[in-house]
C-alpha cells in the first residue's frame, strides 16, 4: 500500500482526522477547547479526532491504565521474605540494588533460577489424582446413563450449553418443569458421588 502524504491527508481531515490539535475547528487562535483522541494512522503518523468530553475522558484514562500497565511489567522482580519475589516498587532512580536499568517482571524461569535461586513446584497431578479422576468420571457416565430417557435427555441438552427454557421447548414442557427436574436429577447425582 502506498503512503498517503501529509499533505492530502490535512486536506481530508473527515476520513484522516487532522494533523495538529490548532487545526481542529475550535481552537484556531492556539488554545486547546476542543476535546480530542490522538491515534497514530497506518502512516505512523499521530492524528487528531475531536470527540465528546465522555469519549475523550475514557480515552485518557485506557491509555494511562496501558502506561502503568507497562511500567508495571518493565519492572524488577525482587526478593521479599514474605513473598518470594515481587515487583519492585522502588524509585528506579534510586535503586537500592544498584541497578543501572530495570530487568523486565517478564523474564525466564532460567534467569529466576540463576540470579535468584528462585524454583517453581511442578503442577503435575499425582497417578492417584489422575485415577481418582477417572474414576470419577466412569462412575458419573454410568449414573447418567442409569437415569430414564427424558432425564438423559435433559443432562445432555444441559451440558450443551442450553438454558432451561430452550430445553424446555425441546421437550415440549414448562420451563418451571425443566428447572425442578435438572434440579433434582443434580441433586441425585451429586448424591451417588458423594464419595469422590
Amino acid at each position: 500500500m502506498t503512503k498517503i502524504s501529509k499533505q492530502i491527508k490535512d486536506q481530508n481531515p473527515s476520513a484522516y482526522g487532522y494533523g495538529s490539535l490548532l487545526q481542529i475547528p475550535g481552537n484556531e487562535d492556539g488554545v486547546i477547547r476542543t476535546y480530542y483522541v490522538s491515534f497514530k494512522d497506518y502512516d505512523g503518523d499521530i492524528r487528531y479526532c475531536p470527540v465528546d468530553k465522555e469519549i475523550y475522558e475514557w480515552d485518557r484514562n485506557e491509555k494511562r491504565k496501558e502506561e502503568q500497565r507497562i511500567d508495571r511489567i518493565s519492572r524488577c522482580r525482587v526478593h521479599s521474605d514474605k513473598y518470594g519475589l515481587k515487583i519492585c516498587d522502588h524509585d528506579c532512580n534510586k535503586c537500592p540494588y544498584n541497578r543501572i536499568t530495570r530487568i523486565s517482571s517478564e523474564v525466564s524461569i532460567d534467569y529466576l533460577y540463576e540470579n535468584y535461586e528462585y524454583e517453581f513446584k511442578a503442577e503435575q497431578p499425582s497417578i492417584i489424582d489422575t485415577l481418582i479422576k477417572e474414576e470419577l468420571f466412569r462412575a458419573l457416565d454410568e449414573a447418567v446413563n442409569n437415569l430414564s430417557k427424558e432425564d438423559r435427555t435433559i443432562v445432555e441438552l444441559f451440558k450443551d450449553g442450553k438454558d432451561d427454557g430452550q430445553i424446555a421447548e425441546i421437550i415440549g414442557s414448562k420451563r418451571s418443569t425443566v428447572q425442578y427436574r435438572r434440579q433434582r436429577i443434580f441433586d441425585s447425582l451429586k448424591e451417588q458421588l458423594k464419595d469422590f
